[in-house]
């Protein structure tokens, strides 16, 4: 947003904020299709247990999830996702969260895939977190990846990755 008139920390504020809205819509998204079989988390299950909603999966039993947007780096990166390690503070990120499943709202479905199951794709994939950290301005997937100025780490997996650890699949809504 160059010329926009806006500093850093506005501009960083304004990602913030869009970032958190399709957060939201998502888990909207989600709990519509879901209807009774979804109910949402207390602020603090949120913040501190890295879950946004509960949801009754096909075994009938209560599952927490954590609900992410995927969102693209461009047009031409459409069979990726982020999954994060740490985040900006350098904490324990989602995917060592308490959610026992992390939903991906893809272009048709929601892709539900164990939070333990990641851990191992990321771990086979990426090796040690310990691993050389890539602190350059473009992330690549199976890299561990931290934004400079930023305690993070993210890395990038593919779609096909991800649907090959079973996913159970959610049919998305025309239109949404």
């Amino acid at each position: 947003m160059r010329g926009s008139g806006l500093n850093e920390d506005e501009l960083l504020a304004m990602r913030r904020e869009r970032s958190r809205k399709q957060g939201d819509d998502a888990e909207k998204e989600l709990m519509a299709i879901l209807g009774r079989a979804a109910r949402r988390v207390s602020p603090e299950e949120d913040m501190f247990g890295h879950y946004d909603i509960e949801v009754k999966l096909a075994d009938g039993e209560w599952h927490t999830v954590d609900v992410k947007s995927v969102q693209r780096r461009s047009n031409k990166h459409d069979d990726e996702v982020w999954v994060e390690m740490k985040n900006v503070h350098g904490k324990f990120g989602w995917l060592f969260g308490d959610a026992d499943y992390i939903a991906f709202g893809l272009q048709e479905y929601w892709v539900f895939v164990h939070r333990k199951d990641l851990q191992a794709l990321v771990r086979n994939r990426c090796g040690s977190i310990k691993a050389m950290v890539n602190h350059s301005d473009t992330p690549r997937r199976y890299k561990y990846y931290s934004r400079k100025g930023r305690d993070d780490l993210v890395t990038l997996i593919s779609i096909e990755d991800l649907m090959a650890i079973k996913p159970e699949l959610i049919k998305k809504r025309r239109g949404s």
